[in-house]
C-alpha cells in the first residue's frame, strides 16, 4: 500500500483491490491516531498501487461490499479530538468514473460490522455502536438491508 494503515476496508473490482479509509497511528487514543479518507487501488496483474479519489467521510472500522461494479462503504467510527462516535454513513465509489455518491444512511450507526452483497442487496450485520478501543463494547444485534432497486 502507499499509505500504511489499519481498520480499513477492501473490495475487489475488475482485477483491482481497492483499500479505503482506516486510520494511521499505533493506538486508538485521542490525538495519537487519525482516520484517513485514503482510497488506493492495487492492480493485481501489474503489481502496482495507485491513489484514487478518497472517500468523502474519513473513518475506520468500515464495512465494504461490491454491488453493480461499485464499492459500498458503510458505517465506521471516529475517535478524534473533535469527534467521537459511530457512523450511519453509506457512500459508494465508482472506479469507472473515479467518483463517490452519498446514499441513504443505515438506520443504526456502528463500526466493525460485517457487510456482504447477496442477490443484488447489501446486508449490514451486527457491529458495535460504541467507538473506541478497550473497555466494554456491546455488539448490536441488527441485520439491515440496502436494496438499490
Amino acid at each position: 500500500m502507499l499509505t500504511a494503515r489499519n481498520h480499513h476496508g477492501a473490495a475487489l473490482i475488475d482485477g483491482k483491490i481497492y483499500v479505503v479509509g482506516g486510520r494511521v497511528g499505533s493506538t486508538f487514543i485521542i490525538g495519537l491516531s487519525t482516520n484517513v479518507s485514503t482510497n488506493e487501488a492495487y492492480d493485481v496483474a501489474k503489481d502496482t498501487w495507485s491513489s484514487v479519489l478518497g472517500v468523502p467521510t474519513a473513518r475506520s472500522g468500515v464495512g465494504v461490499a461490491v454491488l453493480n461494479g461499485r464499492m459500498h462503504v458503510l458505517g465506521g467510527e471516529a475517535y478524534l479530538n473533535d469527534l467521537v462516535g459511530t457512523y450511519r454513513t453509506h457512500e459508494a465509489y465508482d472506479p469507472r468514473s473515479n467518483s463517490w455518491e452519498r446514499l441513504p444512511p443505515m438506520p443504526t450507526p456502528r463500526h466493525g460490522l460485517a457487510v456482504a452483497e447477496i442477490g443484488g442487496k447489501i446486508y449490514a450485520v451486527s457491529g458495535s455502536n460504541v467507538a473506541g478501543g478497550g473497555g466494554p463494547h456491546e455488539g448490536v444485534n441488527v441485520n439491515e438491508v440496502y436494496d438499490s432497486k
